[in-house]
């Protein structure tokens, strides 16, 4: 039984209970298991009308939903292929992604998304979400399918910048939800059904994904969120037991209540600054004094904000700065960190529980292989792997090493196993969103609208956006309007926040360029390191 067959056969159960709770400035609104079968079976019939047959690709482009979640599960029903697209990409990246995977159907939630696809694409085989659930049911059995099949393929940037499509198969989904549903399991020690789940991370993710899929698999209703400005006040109202995280959203947390406590000032001030940056409950007998006294009067205060049932929370997607989670710790709240890549099928390495070590980012799932490469780079072995980038035989080939996957990232394994991520042996900037950016194309677009530019070297890898380091004799007004412009073609999470601008440029004799003009990113960002810490207040 596949997996798409196991989420099947728990939303045909009896259940009453509601399986999708949506939150949004409208209220609530609750789907039972009976109306995501329903809206399941009438996107099969409108699929099957349009011509979708076993293997085509399907796009899907919109927010959270239960509308979104029964496109997926009907398109994989029929046996298609899903391709999620990430609704604030650029109308151009989100047609050139279709356009490569060659989708015969492209799902579009909003009359807005469908126009600006209209305006570069005129052909595009749009289809709004109302159209498809306004379909008359059709209920069915999944299709049948092999292990083998390619379920999903979601585009990933590489180094160049140009998006490529992973192909995840059933079999790497087979193996993967098992593993999560058992994680989960064991953190929450029951097996299923009455967790409190919250999420609001883009489901056109892997790892969000996985996320959704898991709940479905384990029969428990997960809580979907709406705007990232609304997430504080969703997860009070929702209170749930766990959620999965980015970096920059705990990021934020600490940062907001650092602030709070330091304008109340005084006695309070003082203990919550001893409590969370001392020794703790390991220190000097003051820490520990004070770390027992915060316990008491600060820090149920701030775990309050996460509601009620919190146990603990789930980080990914990009690296969790060692201080934001010494932090959770103090306050109690324990962060389980997990790594991966879409490649991956979202996940190589978990925390276990009680396991958790500052710096580190758990033990590789059962079955999979870690080993280190040249320059320490992280290497995979295991079923999660995904087959390989649609339509690109030469990139899939080179994503392997004697069948290993090369993960990009420079690492170390300790004794026991647990891994430990240091950086990017690629020049892709992982941003504390979890937003992958090549800085490479920006670079060279800035050198294009900025005369006179010599060097820009883009910075931004685990922190919460992009700054750059400008060299040459330009005038500040014509970086400002450089900039200015190249925002104005980019999505949010691509954009130059900053700048620090220096007239003599980068050279080899100084150790920042190689001796054929390229830049030693490392060497920079060392060397510039005050330059960038004020480019992030």
């Amino acid at each position: 039984m596949s997996f798409v067959d196991h989420i099947f056969h728990v939303l045909r159960s009896s259940s009453p209970r509601d399986i999708v709770v949506e939150h949004g400035e409208k209220g609530v609104r609750t789907t039972s298991r009976a109306k995501m079968l329903e809206l399941i079976a009438s996107a099969r019939s409108a699929l099957s009308k349009s011509g979708v047959m076993r293997g085509d690709r399907v796009g899907i482009l919109g927010k959270n939903s239960s509308r979104w979640m029964a496109i997926d599960l009907a398109i994989l029903a029929e046996g298609a292929i899903v391709v999620p697209l990430y609704a604030r990409q650029s109308p151009e990246e989100l047609v050139a992604i279709a356009k490569d995977a060659g989708v015969k159907l492209l799902c579009v939630q909003t009359r807005d998304l469908g126009d600006a696809i209209w305006a570069l694409w005129p052909e595009a085989p749009v289809v709004g979400f109302r159209e498809l659930f306004d379909a008359p049911a059709r209920s069915a059995a999944p299709t049948a399918r092999r292990p083998d099949d390619v379920a999903t393929i979601v585009y990933t940037s590489g180094t160049s910048g140009t998006s490529k499509g992973a192909m995840i198969t059933y079999d790497a989904l087979d193996f993967m939800l098992p593993q999560t549903s058992s994680a989960l399991s064991e953190l929450m020690s029951q097996a299923c059904g009455e967790d409190r789940v919250y999420h609001y991370l883009p489901m056109c993710f892997m790892g969000s994904r996985l996320v959704v899929w898991t709940c479905l698999f384990r029969d428990n209703a997960i809580h979907l969120g709406s705007e990232p400005e609304r997430i504080l006040a969703e997860v009070g109202m929702v209170q749930p037991h766990y959620f999965l995280n980015v970096p920059i959203l705990l990021e934020r947390f600490k940062s907001g209540v650092d602030d709070a406590m330091a304008a109340r000032g005084g006695p309070v001030a003082a203990l919550y600054t001893r409590a969370v940056s001392g020794g703790g409950k390991r220190g000097s007998a003051p820490d520990r004094i004070a770390s027992a006294l915060a316990e008491r009067v600060l820090y149920p205060k701030i775990r309050a904000r996460f509601g009620g049932n919190l146990r603990f929370l789930i980080c990914g997607s990009a690296a969790l700065r060692p201080d934001v989670s010494t932090w959770f710790e103090r306050i109690g709240i324990p962060v389980y960190q997990v790594y991966g890549l879409t490649e991956t099928t979202g996940i190589v390495t978990m925390d276990r529980p009680q396991g958790g070590k500052t710096g580190t980012v758990g033990f590789p799932l059962p079955r999979v292989e870690l080993k280190l490469g040249e320059g320490d780079e992280l290497l995979v072995r295991g079923p999660n792997l995904f087959t390989g980038y649609w339509n690109r035989p030469k990139e899939s080939a080179a994503a392997f090493s004697a069948g290993w996957f090369r993960t990009g990232d420079q690492a170390t394994i300790g004794p026991d196993g647990r891994l430990a991520i240091l950086g990017r042996t690629k020049n892709i900037l992982v941003l504390s969103s979890g937003h992958n950016v090549a800085p490479e194309p920006i670079e060279q677009r800035l050198a294009a609208l900025i005369p006179g530019l010599v060097d820009a070297i883009v910075v931004g890898h685990a922190r919460p956006h992009l700054v750059v380091l400008l060299t040459g004799e330009v005038h500040e007004d014509a970086i400002k309007a450089g900039i200015d412009h190249l925002n104005d073609e980019l999505p949010h999470y691509q954009r130059v926040r900053a700048w620090q601008h220096r007239r003599t440029p980068l050279s080899d004799a100084d150790g920042l360029l190689t001796a054929n003009g390229k830049p030693r990113r490392t060497a920079i960002e060392a060397h510039f390191q005050a330059e960038i810490d004020r480019m992030y207040p």
